[in-house]
């Protein structure tokens, strides 16, 4: 009975260790997004350089997914043992989310209002791009919860999005910020040419 209830114990403190973990690292992203939601709707002068948040943000988001993979083990409610491996479906439903993240910023960047100003040009995202910011970051958590269902109970993909959510902001700010460039150099080629 002192076995079973040591082994109850344990599988309750890792369950509560990594349930602290994916609560951290939502809240963590939760407040990178506000960040970036804030900073997008500002204007701001348009940057040819994004390199260094994507970076600094990434390496955040790489240290989130591998402080959620070391964690990532216990017990279903039901007893069951959880693999303390995401497994394929999780890295799959991680590449297509990272992928979209990718393709969403094409699609934000679009959406973002570019003038030319004495002191440079400016950018300033619309109502548009805040739409386009939710529905990418509310795929981010959809494409994990169809991976969860699929992983089926046995393998623990709950809580990946939540982990990987900074690593996402990156690649979706890095993807970004050169295509804003890109349109604002293309409006000086233009003005030139006429």
């Amino acid at each position: 009975m002192g076995v079973t209830w040591g082994a109850a114990a344990h599988r309750r403190t890792v369950m509560t260790n990594a349930n602290a973990q994916t609560y951290q690292s939502i809240l963590v992203g939760l407040a990178v997004v506000v960040l970036v939601l804030v900073q997008q709707l500002r204007r701001q002068p348009v940057k040819t350089q994004g390199a260094r948040l994507m970076v600094i943000l990434g390496g955040i988001g790489l240290l989130e997914l591998a402080g959620y993979l070391a964690g990532n083990n216990g017990t279903n409610p039901d007893g069951t043992t959880i693999n303390n491996q995401v497994g394929p479906v999780g890295f799959l439903s991680l590449v297509i989310s990272l992928c979209l993240a990718a393709v969403l910023s094409w699609a934000r960047a679009g959406s973002v209002h570019i003038w030319e100003t004495d002191s440079g040009w400016i950018r300033q995202g619309t109502w548009i791009t805040g739409a386009w910011w939710l529905l990418s970051i509310g795929s981010h958590f959809g494409i994990e919860a169809v991976g969860a269902h699929i992983a089926g109970k046995n393998v623990n993909v709950g809580g990946l999005a939540g982990a990987t959510l900074v690593l996402y902001l990156a690649i979706s700010l890095g993807m970004q910020a050169p295509l804003i460039a890109r349109r604002a150099a293309r409006e000086v080629a233009a003005r030139e040419q006429r």
